[in-house]
């Protein structure tokens, strides 16, 4: 007897009752779509075409492509156009069915999954393809592992993309409520948006309890909240200055020494910055718990702006 295939990847996504599939992903190809001649067959997704696309294992790599189909996929928020190179953490939007894709753990033996015809309800995280939102004021969040590239020569990529994957998981269940749910991949990191300032503070609870109950203290989070309006584009995702905003909240742990020396003076595992905006809508014994840390400038805001840690 030969040796038994090799998945090349697993593709991760929820079933009905919330329950983590896992779908190994075996040479040469795995076509996804509406019909039952799929490898992995989304029959009850309406927003999936018939053969709605295909990923392809060339060597090392999986290639993702686009099958003509009518509402395009999706790669970490941004529709492809022509091949398109998969690597462990992305995540893939097909219709309405959102698909993770995990590296295969070197000491996992156990390849057999439970595959189901469709996923879109929780856990599914629905990016609208072909429409725009109207404008809408939100939370926005920015969940970043710290010091990445650094993790990533020193552990590799398996590691870190367990990690990713995580943390995605996570944020993915904080926003089964929500009416309008976006999460995009920021390569190492996660970005959401959430109707209230009260579902981002539970999605951060969430995300610092797991983070840091699996994870030694080294490994660290950085961890930004913004609140204000938005426009989405389906080819960029939501945009706007307050969109920018957060994501250089977030990148002020790069730029200033104060926040830097919070890793070091304190030993803090996951650091959580907040806007004066953000802190504004908060009730008030969850405002007092921020610290302010003082006023700085962020991409997008002419004038400086007010940043709190939350302690």
């Amino acid at each position: 007897m030969g040796e038994p295939r090799r998945p090349a990847a697993l593709i991760t996504f929820k079933d009905l009752q919330g329950r983590e599939v896992r779908v190994p992903l075996y040479p040469p190809q795995m076509t996804i779509g509406k019909t039952t001649d799929n490898d992995l067959c989304l029959s009850r997704d309406q927003a999936v075409s018939r053969r709605h696309c295909q990923i392809e294992v060339d060597g090392p790599s999986l290639v993702l492509t686009d099958l003509g189909s009518s509402n395009g996929t999706y790669v970490d928020g941004k529709r492809i156009e022509g091949a398109t190179h998969l690597s462990s953490g992305s995540m893939v939007l097909v219709g309405r069915t959102r698909l993770f894709i995990m590296a295969i753990e070197e000491q996992e033996q156990d390849y057999a999954t439970q595959i189901v015809p469709n996923q879109t309800q929780k856990g599914s995280i629905l990016i609208p393809p072909t429409t725009s939102f109207e404008q809408h004021t939100k939370a926005y969040l920015v969940a970043d592992l710290v010091k990445s590239t650094e993790l990533l020569g020193e552990h590799g990529e398996k590691f870190v993309g367990k990690i990713v994957s995580t943390l995605g998981q996570v944020i993915e269940r904080s926003l089964w409520t929500e009416k309008e749910p976006f999460l995009q991949c920021t390569g190492d990191g996660f970005f959401s948006a959430f109707s209230t300032v009260e579902a981002a503070m539970r999605a951060v609870a969430d995300i610092v309890h797991h983070h840091e109950s699996l994870y030694p203290d080294e490994i660290k989070l950085s961890i930004a909240l913004h609140w204000g309006p938005a426009n989405y584009s389906p080819n960029e995702g939501l945009i706007g200055k307050h969109i920018h905003g957060v994501f250089s909240l977030e990148g002020l742990r790069g730029r200033e020494p104060e926040i830097q020396s919070i890793y070091l003076d304190e030993g803090v595992q996951s650091l959580i910055l907040l806007t004066s905006s953000f802190r504004e809508m908060l009730k008030i014994e969850q405002a007092e718990k921020a610290r302010m840390l003082g006023s700085f400038e962020l991409k997008g805001f002419r004038q400086p702006v007010e940043v709190y840690r939350w302690v």
